[in-house]
């Protein structure tokens, strides 16, 4: 099987980067992310991806539990993400944007703005027709049929999202996989949150 290499970018915190500089390699520790205790939605929602990337590319390394977040594109174009923009540590922060290459079998794409249906536990409907079918049933089956309902995330080149999306064309496409390693880093940026 060739090994297509495909270029993403993740905005991390510096111990990050001093841990990859000391290691070689940075996993996601379940200690470091941050639930609000009644956020349970967005807890199943990470542990339904991580189900959905032990299916589609592989297994956890040992002790790794949670995925790191890149984009694979921003605004519907291949491009890195934009360091003036708010919200990705608290104001004043010192981070980095680090470019990596990474094989695309070892990353997982989906639809940004679709995640939030997982995130919210929302059923993701395709059409007018297909939500008025959801909302027709009784609430045990909407259980099963909201879960699956998440699998359209994943389906990143479709012009499936124009009934819930505005413009499909400046769709933000997010990266998840188990491991940053040093060997995969193109460049890096540092800047401060905005």
């Amino acid at each position: 099987m060739e090994v297509i290499l495909i270029i993403i970018w993740t905005i991390q915190r510096l111990d990050v980067l001093n841990e990859l500089e000391k290691f070689g390699v940075y996993n996601v520790r379940e200690e470091n992310i941050i639930w609000e205790s009644s956020d349970t939605d967005a807890l199943r929602a990470y542990d339904w991806i991580c189900q959905e990337m032990n299916n589609r590319i592989s297994v956890p390394p040992t002790g790794v539990k949670y995925p790191i977040w890149a984009w694979y594109s921003w605004e519907g174009k291949r491009k890195k993400s934009n360091k003036r923009r708010k919200g990705y540590a608290e104001r004043g922060t010192p981070v980095v944007l680090i470019t990596l290459d990474i094989p695309d079998q070892k990353v997982l794409l989906s639809d940004f703005d679709l995640w939030h249906y997982a995130l919210n536990h929302w059923y993701l409907p395709t059409s007018e027709e297909d939500n008025a079918n959801f909302e027709s049933q009784e609430e045990m089956q909407k259980e099963d049929l909201i879960q699956k309902s998440w699998q359209h995330i994943f389906d990143i080149s479709s012009k499936y999202t124009e009934y819930i999306c505005t413009n499909p064309n400046k769709k933000w496409i997010q990266a998840t996989f188990w491991e940053l390693k040093s060997d995969n880093i193109i460049s890096i940026e540092k800047f401060i949150a905005k």
